[in-house]
């Protein structure tokens, strides 16, 4: 799985450099009941990091994270990031995820 997120700063075809942290927080429940991420996150996690990828420098459960449910942290260091082309990149090579419509609130 190699998520990629599209950023108007980044000029190389990767959005992950060398040496980057990339930082996911969520509820941890979301873990248990979220079919995106129930026995799919946590081994993607360790699967980039077998590949090289990353490092998981920490993953933390963090005590009434919000709404009084607790969370989840994961912290990883990239390490290589995989070349991804970033305009034709899908979230996960097999996903099940709606393609989701962004729209710009105005004011």
């Amino acid at each position: 799985m190699v998520v990629v997120i599209k950023c108007t700063l980044c000029s190389n075809t990767s959005p992950l450099a060398a040496g980057g942290l990339v930082v996911v927080v969520m509820r941890k429940e979301y873990l248990k009941y979220v079919s995106e991420y129930t026995d799919r996150l946590e081994p993607a996690i360790a699967r980039l990091e077998t590949q090289g990828h990353w490092r998981l420098l920490e993953r933390r459960e963090v005590t009434n994270y919000s709404f009084n449910r607790d969370g989840v942290l994961f912290k990883m260091k990239v390490i290589s990031a995989p070349e991804v082309d970033v305009e034709s990149a899908s979230l996960t090579s097999d996903s099940k995820l709606p393609n989701k419509k962004v729209t710009k609130l105005e004011k």
